[in-house]
């Protein structure tokens, strides 16, 4: 397990789009918040899911496996899923390593805020 930040999760809704951001790290003690707000996602007219990995410092097979799940429920709805994440970074990294990102659009644009 990881040790530093805690997850930060927020959720907004702009029409069917529902955006979940992260920040910090995505583990085993932290995964369910993360689910959380995935499962609230789902509870409203949804027909966008973006997940926002760009502050993520930290994510593991537990993390992973939640995306999976989630890009799963959106497939079966007909529905489509965006991660952001921060080019080269660990999320990145292990994302491709994992072979998931063909699943979902990856964006690795960069934002500035």
């Amino acid at each position: 397990m990881a040790s530093g930040r805690p997850l930060n999760v927020q959720c907004t809704k702009d029409g069917g789009t529902q955006t979940i951001m992260c920040a910090g790290e995505i583990d085993l003690s932290t995964c369910d918040m993360l689910a959380e707000a995935i499962s609230w996602a789902f509870t409203a007219d949804l027909e966008d899911l973006r997940i926002d990995l760009r502050g993520v410092t930290f994510l593991d097979s537990t993390g992973i496996s939640c995306l999976v799940q989630a890009w799963r429920r959106c497939d079966r709805l007909g529905k489509q899923m965006t991660v952001s994440v921060t080019p080269g970074s660990v999320p990145q990294r292990l994302l491709e390593l994992a072979g998931v990102p063909r699943l979902w659009i990856t964006d690795t644009s960069v934002v500035d805020a």
